[in-house]
């Protein structure tokens, strides 16, 4: 089963003075982890604190009472945008290629020396932000006419970050060679071939044993059974008849009885027993069976689910599926999708079936996608199905699965696009079937 692992990490980076060239704030190597199914940064928290002592000192804006966040907005970048300032420009970068997504103007302003932005803002509304491997954040300082940074001005970035890792449970490379575990090719060789054979001789005291016994074909009669004919002497035939009279106390003990009839109401609930295959309630019916059939209801005599008693649980009487459609054509390096589970209910999943439609030319060994879905929550990650490699251009893919699971309230199904190698782009669309169980 897979596990997570994941590395707090700090942001204290300061840029350097009379340089342009774009500053890297995040360590996004690996450590020496063998087996990493995928990695991701955890962003927490990205501030800026800046000190613009090189430039020359710049009334706040004034704002009026009626002004609002829009007209407040205006007037201090208008402020800014015709002041003496220096420019930061915050870049999203893949593989080392970075795009801008942000500006922020680094000012002096009067009687407010420092100033300190949340530059987390430029990538998400949230209070913190994912971003996938490969990617990193990178600052620079751009000259607007006024100049680079100066010994006497300070731009200081920090904040928290984790690396985060989904690994296979084990470090072991399989299979090994015999050769590399401690005396096994010793032992191997002191033992018999898997098919061998023995003469009689060769086993302990089994010539006197085989001797004393009879052979395999063989027969006996009655009288060769100790007191077998005395005793079955003592038994009935077996196709014989008993009357009343012949089992003591039968026919005063049905003399005393009352009928059926007597008992109000009697024979049309045993009527009723006898069909009671099919149950319609509210509450879960009482000594069930198996094959037993319940019509759940609400308060409101509305169908909740029809369920069916078997292996000692109520399985649903239908079957269900989670359909996840394919986004546009995609090659990055994965693609998820989740949906909710309810946890009042186990999940009875039966199969996945998985359609690919790669674009562009053939995979191979080292080049392709897979479907991997499994139930997760913020610590834990059970795998559900896991499809390998998935064959090429619209072939239908169907992992068995026949196991039930069941949630906790903070669970839900996640179905991830996994990419390994250069594998083209493609279309990836999925069904999970399954059946609830009651809990």
């Amino acid at each position: 089963m897979p596990r997570q692992v994941a590395i707090e990490k700090t942001i204290n980076q300061q840029l350097p003075a009379n340089s342009s060239a774009i500053i890297p704030i995040l360590d996004n190597s690996s450590p020496e982890y063998s087996g990493i199914i995928t990695k991701s940064i955890q962003i927490k928290d990205i501030l800026v604190f800046t000190r613009m002592s090189s430039l020359p000192p710049v009334n706040v804006p004034f704002a009026k009472l009626n002004d609002s966040i829009v007209d407040k907005n205006y007037r201090t970048l208008a402020i800014e945008n015709s002041s003496p300032r220096k420019q930061l420009n915050i870049y999203l970068g893949e593989n080392g290629e970075f795009k801008m997504v942000g500006v922020v103007n680094l000012i002096n302003y009067s009687g407010y020396p420092y100033r300190i932005v949340n530059l987390l803002a430029f990538f998400s509304d949230k209070f913190g932000t994912t971003i996938e491997d490969g990617f990193s954040i990178g600052l620079s300082i751009e000259d607007t006419g006024d100049g680079l940074l100066t010994s006497d001005d300070l731009v200081v970035v920090h904040g928290s970050y984790s690396m985060e890792y989904l690994l296979q449970d084990s470090d072991l490379v399989l299979p090994i060679a015999i050769s590399d575990v401690a005396l096994l090719q010793q032992v191997l060789t002191s033992k018999a071939d898997t098919i061998h054979g023995h003469s009689i001789n060769q086993i302990e005291d089994l010539s006197t044993s085989l001797a004393a016994k009879a052979s395999t074909n063989h027969s006996h009669i009655i009288n060769d059974i100790n007191d077998l004919s005395t005793v079955l002497n003592g038994k009935a035939n077996n196709s014989h008849i008993q009357e009343i009279g012949t089992i003591t106390g039968l026919a005063t003990a049905l003399s005393n009885a009352a009928t059926v009839v007597y008992v109000d109401g009697l024979i049309t609930v045993l009527n009723n027993k006898i069909n009671a295959i099919s149950v319609t309630s509210s509450t879960v019916p009482n000594n069930p069976f198996p094959g037993q059939i319940w019509h759940e209801v609400s308060s409101a005599n509305q169908l909740v689910e029809d369920w069916i008693y078997l292996n000692s649980s109520w399985y649903s009487l239908h079957t269900y599926q989670f359909d996840f459609p394919s986004p546009t054509s995609f090659q990055g390096g994965f693609n998820s999708l989740f949906l909710p589970l309810d946890h009042r209910y186990q999940y009875f999943f039966t199969e996945l079936s998985t359609y690919c439609d790669y674009n562009g030319a053939l995979i191979d060994a080292n080049n392709y996608f897979k479907v991997v879905v499994w139930m997760t929550s913020d610590n834990t990650v059970t795998i559900v199905a896991d499809t390998g490699a998935l064959p090429n251009s619209e072939f239908k893919t169907v992992v068995p699965i026949n196991a039930a699971f069941s949630p906790t309230n903070k669970e839900f199904v996640e179905h991830r696009t996994l990419k390994t190698g250069n594998a083209p782009g493609t279309r990836i669309a999925s069904s999970l079937k399954y059946r609830l169980i009651r809990k």
